[in-house]
Protein backbone atom coordinates (compact mmCIF):
# COMPACT_ATOMS: atom_id res chain seq x y z
CA UNK A 1 0.00 0.00 0.00
CA UNK A 2 1.16 3.14 -0.97
CA UNK A 3 1.55 6.03 1.51
CA UNK A 4 -0.24 8.54 -0.79
CA UNK A 5 -3.39 6.11 -0.66
CA UNK A 6 -3.63 5.44 3.05
CA UNK A 7 -3.73 9.52 3.11
CA UNK A 8 -6.24 9.73 0.99
CA UNK A 9 -8.16 7.29 2.73
CA UNK A 10 -7.63 8.33 6.36
CA UNK A 11 -9.11 11.10 4.98
CA UNK A 12 -12.31 10.39 3.74
CA UNK A 13 -12.80 8.60 7.00
CA UNK A 14 -12.18 11.80 8.87
CA UNK A 15 -14.81 13.34 6.39
CA UNK A 16 -17.22 10.88 7.04
CA UNK A 17 -16.70 10.91 11.03
CA UNK A 18 -15.93 7.54 11.60
CA UNK A 19 -12.79 6.30 12.40
CA UNK A 20 -11.14 3.72 9.72
CA UNK A 21 -8.46 1.37 11.68
CA UNK A 22 -4.73 0.36 9.87
CA UNK A 23 -5.93 -3.10 9.13
CA UNK A 24 -9.31 -2.28 7.55
CA UNK A 25 -7.99 0.35 5.64
CA UNK A 26 -4.81 -1.40 4.31
CA UNK A 27 -8.04 -3.86 3.45
CA UNK A 28 -10.03 -1.67 1.49
CA UNK A 29 -6.81 -0.38 -0.12
CA UNK A 30 -5.85 -4.11 -1.12
CA UNK A 31 -9.33 -5.45 -1.94
CA UNK A 32 -10.45 -2.45 -4.20
CA UNK A 33 -7.34 -2.65 -6.07
CA UNK A 34 -7.75 -6.52 -6.91
CA UNK A 35 -11.29 -6.01 -7.51
CA UNK A 36 -12.61 -2.71 -8.85
CA UNK A 37 -11.25 -2.74 -12.03
CA UNK A 38 -11.07 0.95 -14.59
CA UNK A 39 -10.26 3.01 -11.62
CA UNK A 40 -6.78 3.61 -10.27
CA UNK A 41 -5.58 4.00 -7.12
CA UNK A 42 -6.24 5.74 -4.32
CA UNK A 43 -9.64 7.18 -6.17
CA UNK A 44 -10.88 3.38 -5.94
CA UNK A 45 -10.19 2.67 -2.52
CA UNK A 46 -11.32 6.07 -1.52
CA UNK A 47 -14.51 5.59 -3.55
CA UNK A 48 -15.02 1.81 -1.29
CA UNK A 49 -14.30 3.48 2.18
CA UNK A 50 -16.24 6.33 1.44
CA UNK A 51 -19.28 4.15 0.71
CA UNK A 52 -18.91 1.64 4.11
CA UNK A 53 -18.42 4.97 6.24
CA UNK A 54 -21.41 6.14 4.72
CA UNK A 55 -23.57 3.03 5.20
CA UNK A 56 -22.20 2.96 8.64
CA UNK A 57 -23.04 6.34 9.23
CA UNK A 58 -26.64 5.69 7.59
CA UNK A 59 -27.18 2.63 9.75
CA UNK A 60 -26.21 4.27 12.76
CA UNK A 61 -28.57 7.49 13.01
CA UNK A 62 -31.70 4.75 11.05
CA UNK A 63 -34.14 3.28 13.42
CA UNK A 64 -33.82 0.31 14.61
CA UNK A 65 -35.69 -2.71 12.58
CA UNK A 66 -37.47 -3.91 15.23
CA UNK A 67 -38.27 -0.53 16.15
CA UNK A 68 -40.30 0.04 13.03
CA UNK A 69 -41.71 -3.53 13.35
CA UNK A 70 -43.50 -2.53 16.44
CA UNK A 71 -44.42 0.53 15.27
CA UNK A 72 -45.90 -1.06 12.73
CA UNK A 73 -47.51 -3.33 14.27
CA UNK A 74 -48.74 -1.11 17.13
CA UNK A 75 -49.94 0.92 14.52
CA UNK A 76 -52.33 -2.09 12.63
CA UNK A 77 -53.71 -2.48 16.15
CA UNK A 78 -54.85 0.79 16.34
CA UNK A 79 -56.44 0.91 12.83
CA UNK A 80 -58.47 -2.62 13.91
CA UNK A 81 -59.69 -0.65 16.92
CA UNK A 82 -61.15 2.14 15.37
CA UNK A 83 -62.59 0.02 12.73
CA UNK A 84 -64.27 -2.18 15.72
CA UNK A 85 -65.33 1.27 16.90
CA UNK A 86 -67.27 2.26 13.79
CA UNK A 87 -69.09 -1.22 13.60
CA UNK A 88 -72.28 -0.54 16.21
CA UNK A 89 -74.18 -2.99 14.63
CA UNK A 90 -73.09 -5.54 17.15
CA UNK A 91 -72.06 -4.51 20.83
CA UNK A 92 -71.33 -7.35 22.06
CA UNK A 93 -69.10 -8.24 18.73
CA UNK A 94 -67.29 -4.77 19.24
CA UNK A 95 -67.25 -4.86 22.82
CA UNK A 96 -64.58 -8.64 22.36
CA UNK A 97 -63.31 -7.10 20.01
CA UNK A 98 -61.89 -3.96 21.18
CA UNK A 99 -60.98 -5.98 24.80
CA UNK A 100 -58.88 -8.43 22.50
CA UNK A 101 -57.58 -5.07 20.54
CA UNK A 102 -56.44 -3.70 23.61
CA UNK A 103 -55.16 -6.74 25.01
CA UNK A 104 -52.57 -7.25 22.45
CA UNK A 105 -51.79 -3.34 22.20
CA UNK A 106 -50.48 -3.11 25.47
CA UNK A 107 -47.42 -5.93 25.17
CA UNK A 108 -46.58 -3.89 22.52
CA UNK A 109 -46.87 -0.66 23.52
CA UNK A 110 -44.41 -1.71 26.56
CA UNK A 111 -41.90 -3.32 24.02
CA UNK A 112 -41.72 -0.90 21.71
CA UNK A 113 -40.89 1.79 24.83
CA UNK A 114 -38.47 -0.32 26.13
CA UNK A 115 -36.50 -0.96 22.77
CA UNK A 116 -37.01 3.15 22.18
CA UNK A 117 -35.48 3.48 25.50
CA UNK A 118 -32.34 1.38 24.88
CA UNK A 119 -31.37 2.47 21.49
CA UNK A 120 -31.62 6.33 23.31
CA UNK A 121 -29.01 4.99 25.20
CA UNK A 122 -26.75 3.54 22.83
CA UNK A 123 -27.24 6.32 20.66
CA UNK A 124 -26.49 8.79 23.82
CA UNK A 125 -23.21 6.04 24.37
CA UNK A 126 -22.28 6.64 21.17
CA UNK A 127 -22.59 10.16 21.27
CA UNK A 128 -20.27 10.11 24.20
CA UNK A 129 -17.47 7.84 22.80
CA UNK A 130 -16.99 9.79 19.96
CA UNK A 131 -17.01 13.34 21.96
CA UNK A 132 -14.08 11.45 24.09
CA UNK A 133 -11.88 9.91 21.06
CA UNK A 134 -11.98 13.31 19.54
CA UNK A 135 -10.51 14.89 22.62
CA UNK A 136 -8.21 12.16 22.58
CA UNK A 137 -7.37 12.45 19.16
CA UNK A 138 -6.91 16.22 19.42
CA UNK A 139 -4.52 16.01 22.58
CA UNK A 140 -3.06 13.42 20.65
CA UNK A 141 -2.53 15.52 18.21
CA UNK A 142 -1.00 18.56 19.98
CA UNK A 143 1.23 16.57 21.97
CA UNK A 144 2.85 15.01 18.82
CA UNK A 145 3.23 18.25 16.73
CA UNK A 146 5.14 19.54 19.72
CA UNK A 147 7.36 16.01 19.23
CA UNK A 148 8.36 16.42 15.88
CA UNK A 149 9.50 20.26 15.89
Amino acid sequence: MHGHDARNCRIAGEASQVRILDEPLAAGVRLSNRYLAGRQLPDKAVSVLDTACARLLTGAERTPAAIEDAVRQLDDLEVQERVLNRETWSALITASGLKRSGSRKLPVQGTLTAMRDRWTKEKDLVTKIREIRKKLEVKRRGSSACCWR
